[in-house]
């Protein structure tokens, strides 16, 4: 017989039925990996919105950019962001999913973070930190890469 707040009692599912994550959800740990580097990078994309939402009322510029640099620059830093760290985050999706050792994977998802960190530091200031962009630039195409032929590999492997 259903317990008080079961359904099939007529009262619906309890609270806690409700707030209950289901099955595939507690399940998130298959990819740790990639689940802590996606999210780290919505942390640091948080972080780097946060900054141009700032630049914004400080130039007073609701749409675009107007002519105020470091605008200009926080939107870079935000937008290469978005640029390269979902196919990153593929990639070592995908070779976590493929059986990919967590060495490999931390190493990877390690770079790729560093690499977008050192770039948005580098690229959002001004005058630029032109050594601290191109190391983040280097990470970044460092981790595409390494990545990318390693996931063919395990595709040729079968």
């Amino acid at each position: 017989m259903p317990g008080p707040g079961a359904p099939g009692r007529g009262r619906g599912p309890t609270p806690d039925a409700v707030l209950a994550l289901p099955e595939p959800a507690r399940r998130m740990t298959a990819l740790p990996v990639t689940s802590l580097y996606a999210a780290l990078s919505g942390l640091l994309l948080l972080a780097l919105s946060l900054l141009v939402i700032r630049a914004r009322l400080a130039a007073r510029v609701a749409l675009g950019l107007g002519e105020d640099v470091r605008l200009l620059r926080a939107s870079r830093a935000q937008g290469n962001f978005t640029e390269y760290a979902p196919l990153t985050l593929l990639l070592l999706l995908l070779l976590e999913a493929a059986g990919s050792g967590p060495a490999l994977l931390h190493l990877l998802g390690g770079l790729a973070l560093a690499g977008r960190v050192l770039h948005a530091i580098g690229i959002s200031r001004e005058p630029e930190t032109l050594i601290l962009r191109q190391a983040g630039m280097a990470l970044t195409f460092a981790v595409l890469g390494l990545a990318a032929p390693l996931l063919l590999l395990r595709l040729a492997a079968g």
